[in-house]
């Protein structure tokens, strides 16, 4: 992905194409996060996570994401 930014960008003032790729990596990070809301989602409402883990908290604290941040993050999903 970098290197495609790197080739798109390539003929820009430095400066100019370091904060173009930050504005790229930062829709990429929320594209991301949609993406993780929604699986949170499907793995929750399905629970999709009984055939690895006894609790559903269990597999939160295996892919390290806190409770109320999934909480979070499938109440936007959600919405």
């Amino acid at each position: 992905m970098w290197q495609k930014l790197r080739r798109k960008y390539g003929d820009m003032k430095p400066a100019t194409r370091y904060l173009d790729e930050t504005i790229a990596i930062r829709n990429a990070i929320e594209i991301s996060f949609l993406v993780l809301a929604e699986r949170l989602h499907k793995i929750h409402t399905d629970s999709l996570w009984q055939d690895r883990y006894s609790t559903y908290r269990e597999f939160l604290d295996e892919i390290r994401i806190k409770p109320a941040t999934d909480s979070i993050l499938r109440k936007v999903y959600e919405t």
